[in-house]
């Protein structure tokens, strides 16, 4: 599954964002700096809330491992 391989590289990202709420294409931008050769398709922060799910989630949504906490549409919390 692609969207699991992007886990560790989304977790380093958002190592220094802890507490703030970002907006989708915030996350997407830093993303696509940070790592330009990897396919933005398959990296959704739904994928890795900790209080919402998605399809094709990431083993860490739904649990304490999770990056992200949704607050609202396009909006998440870095945990």
């Amino acid at each position: 599954m692609a969207f699991v391989k992007y886990h560790n590289e989304l977790k380093n990202i958002m190592l220094g964002h802890k507490g703030e709420i970002l907006q989708t294409s915030e996350i997407n931008q830093m993303f696509e700096e940070a790592y330009p050769h990897c396919d933005i398709r398959f990296m959704q922060p739904p994928d890795h809330c900790f209080n919402k799910t998605n399809r094709g989630p990431c083993k860490c949504s739904m649990t304490e491992e999770a990056l992200f906490e949704y607050v609202k549409r396009g909006k998440f919390r870095v945990r």
